[in-house]
């Protein structure tokens, strides 16, 4: 079944009025589509390059019976 629906909206991408056939439709056009595409994704990827990275330390070595991240700063462990 087509459809013969004409919808004007604006192209979230390029800010262009365009006529849509649904009402879904977002771009006006698949480049527009392609190139917000690759914007959200460059976006994303510098998030997560700005997001300070976890890094898994290793336990703290006993020595003498006392755990390094326990002891006091003067004893000189």
């Amino acid at each position: 079944m087509s459809s013969n629906q004409r919808i004007k909206k604006v192209c979230e991408h390029c800010n262009e009025i365009f006529i849509a056939q649904k009402a879904t439709t977002k771009y006006c056009s698949l480049i527009c589509a392609q190139r917000n595409y690759k914007l959200r994704e460059k976006r994303e990827r510098l998030k997560k390059a700005e997001a300070p990275a976890v890094v898994d330390s290793p336990p703290p070595v006993e020595k003498d019976g006392v755990v390094k991240a326990e002891a006091p700063a003067g004893m000189g462990i």
